[in-house]
């Protein structure tokens, strides 16, 4: 018998008939496709800092047990979208940070490379690695699209104001700690409580505060200007203003005059009365005296 063709023999039929089988064999990565809802969020700013709050975005279509791992960690600094997965392994957390990029470059921060928050979407493509129940793996791709707080992006400050007594200035705002970016054309600056005495004035665009010292001018004084942005959003900025000269003498004091009543009289009420009702006592008085001697009854105790 020649065992070597029957081998190869049982070997083909072997092959032809498990192939059917052995292709039925799928695993999780084959069966699922999970997707993140990731739509454009707006977030706001985190008062007092450089970035914004957090969103939180949860996966579809994978079944439980599965995790994520975003791919490159570590990578994303210096990019305005900055992304993990959170302590459950499963939900993607995000938010917006700006990087002063002057920093970076002045290697005052570390960052592989620098790019600003804008206005608008800022997106990022992330790369996930996700890890199914039975251990089959797959990565997916998703895109991380935000919308910043215009805070975010604009801080104006005003440096302090020191001037000649009489003399005129000038002063623009600065955008603090993001000087490569300017202010938007669509901001509205205003005073918000401008002093007598200092002729102030705003160019409503670019915040330029100008004014003069005059001679009503109090020193110091710190104004507040209000900037609204494009969003809705609002920032104050205080400007300090001094000069060399005097202060404006006092406004004497006015001497008070009392309240009137409603009849109009300065006199109060309680002094009226008491008047009121001596003068009742006085008539009372002159009535008795002239007719109590006509009075049979009361003549032993008049006096005589």
């Amino acid at each position: 018998m020649n065992y070597t063709l029957l081998a190869v023999t049982t070997a083909a039929t072997c092959a032809i008939a498990c192939a059917p089988h052995a292709a039925a064999v799928t695993t999780d990565a084959d069966r699922y496709q999970p997707t993140f809802q990731m739509e454009p969020r707006y977030l706001p700013l985190v008062e007092g800092q450089f970035y914004t709050e957090t969103t939180r975005f949860t996966p579809t279509g994978a079944p439980e047990g599965t995790t994520f791992r975003i791919m490159g960690q570590g990578e994303e600094l210096g990019e305005p979208v900055t992304a993990n997965i959170d302590n459950d392994g499963v939900t993607l957390v995000a938010r917006l940070q700006f990087y002063n990029c002057d920093q970076v470059e002045a290697g005052q921060l570390y960052a592989p490379k620098c790019t600003t928050v804008k206005r608008g979407e800022n997106t990022r493509e992330l790369y996930i690695e996700v890890t199914y129940p039975d251990g089959s793996q797959e990565r997916v791709t998703t895109t991380v699209s935000l919308i910043a707080d215009q805070r975010l992006i604009y801080e104006p400050v005003y440096k302090p104001v020191q001037v000649a007594h009489g003399k005129s200035f000038t002063a623009t705002p600065h955008n603090y700690n993001r000087e490569r970016v300017a202010f938007p054309t669509d901001a509205k600056f205003e005073l918000i409580n401008p002093p007598a005495g200092w002729n102030l004035s705003i160019d409503p665009v670019t915040g330029t505060v100008s004014g003069t010292a005059t001679e009503a001018a109090e020193t110091p004084w710190n104004v507040t200007i209000r900037a609204t942005f494009e969003d809705g959003t609002t920032r104050t900025a205080g400007l300090e203003l001094s000069h060399d000269g005097p202060n404006p003498p006092e406004k004497p004091t006015q001497p008070q005059t009392p309240p009137a009543d409603a009849n109009g009289s300065s006199v109060s009420r309680p002094l009226i009365i008491t008047l009121g009702v001596l003068s009742t006592l006085a008539v009372v008085g002159a009535l008795f005296a002239a007719f109590a001697p006509n009075i049979p009854v009361l003549a032993p105790y008049l006096q005589r």
